[in-house]
């Protein structure tokens, strides 16, 4: 099931292998995707499993997404900002480091499970071209201009608010 929502993150994105600069993002996204999934299963199977016998299943994914956001370990001061600010070369150069994905999909996670534009919005980041040429910012900006109803554009705002940067 995580593995599973995790690549499902990626088909929303529009994963393209060439653009490389700004998959940490991506893969921050398909992080939140799979933890969302586990919380959503454990509550529907708690209702409803595909057949009795896997009621019992149910808890087993709320344990499994309580142990993957248990492992990043914040201190006291720490912002998305300051974090996106001090990691910002490192996650251009490294877009592929689960347990650096995890820890900011751990502070983007309540957006995504509060706003559903956010997954709408996150169909509209495969229309932006050369984004390899882009700043983060300009990146964001220009998702937000790609996203067709202010339902969407707002969701992309909220995102980029932790980071600090607000987009027009």
């Amino acid at each position: 099931v995580f593995q599973f929502a995790h690549e499902l993150g990626h088909i929303i994105c529009g994963f393209q292998a060439s653009n490389q600069k700004h998959l940490w993002f991506e893969e921050t996204i398909c992080e939140i995707s799979s933890l969302i999934a586990l919380r959503k299963m454990t509550l529907e199977w708690e209702i409803a499993p595909p057949s009795p016998q896997l009621y019992a299943y149910a808890p087993e994914f709320s344990k499994y997404a309580q142990k993957r956001l248990a492992i990043p370990k914040f201190q006291h001061d720490f912002t998305v900002y300051k974090w996106f600010m001090e990691k910002r070369v490192e996650l251009e150069a490294t877009p592929i480091d689960y347990k650096r994905n995890l820890k900011i999909a751990k502070r983007l996670l309540p957006l995504f499970e509060e706003s559903s534009g956010i997954w709408e919005a996150c169909t509209y980041l495969h229309l932006i071209k050369k984004r390899n040429q882009l700043t983060f910012e300009e990146y964001l900006q220009k998702w937000v201009n790609k996203c067709p109803n202010s339902q969407t554009k707002e969701a992309v705002k909220k995102i980029a608010e932790p980071f600090g940067l607000f987009l027009e």
